[in-house]
């Protein structure tokens, strides 16, 4: 910790404010309870909830059709290729995180969720609607696109020019 003041900047400015002591807290981490039945109850638990679902949803929705994308064209060199679909990963959990984090944690992956649970920072009752949320919307990003895309097959080769 710092123990002097700055003395070329203001104390209320940027600078004087990232150069003056800072105090650290440290809370003590509770483990979460494991059924909260007031959390059913609270706005904040649903709208947790939604957000994990609309996030879900749209990260399925932009990543199942960037492959899709990329596998359906004939030439590979057309589309974005291997590193377009990483770079549509990559952004997208990026990007929702961010957006979310503040909201509910910004989990995402239920995988995730539930490696939370265990470690006791979640309580049973988030932990299962959050999972719940994450895995309908899933489920519904992949129904859109594949409303989007039709009746459209696939080659069951790996490129268009190899023969069965």
């Amino acid at each position: 910790m710092l123990d002097w003041e700055p003395t070329s900047s203001p104390r209320g400015s940027l600078l004087g404010l990232w150069l003056s002591p800072r105090t650290t807290r440290t809370t003590p981490s509770h483990p979460a309870p494991l059924f909260e039945p007031s959390e059913l109850t609270s706005w904040s638990f649903y709208r947790a909830g939604i957000a994990e679902f609309v996030v879900t949803f749209l990260f399925f929705y932009i990543s199942v059709l960037t492959i899709m994308g990329v596998v359906k064209e004939p030439t590979k060199c057309s589309t974005v290729g291997i590193q377009g679909i990483a770079w549509a990963f990559g952004g997208m959990i990026f990007a929702l995180v961010y957006c979310i984090a503040g909201i509910s944690g910004g989990y995402i992956n239920p995988a995730v969720t539930f490696g939370l649970f265990l470690a006791r920072k979640l309580s049973l009752t988030r932990a299962v609607f959050y999972m719940v949320m994450q895995c309908l919307g899933a489920i519904c990003g992949a129904g859109v696109v594949k409303g989007f895309m039709g009746c459209y097959k696939f080659n069951k080769t790996r490129f268009p020019s190899e023969k069965l």
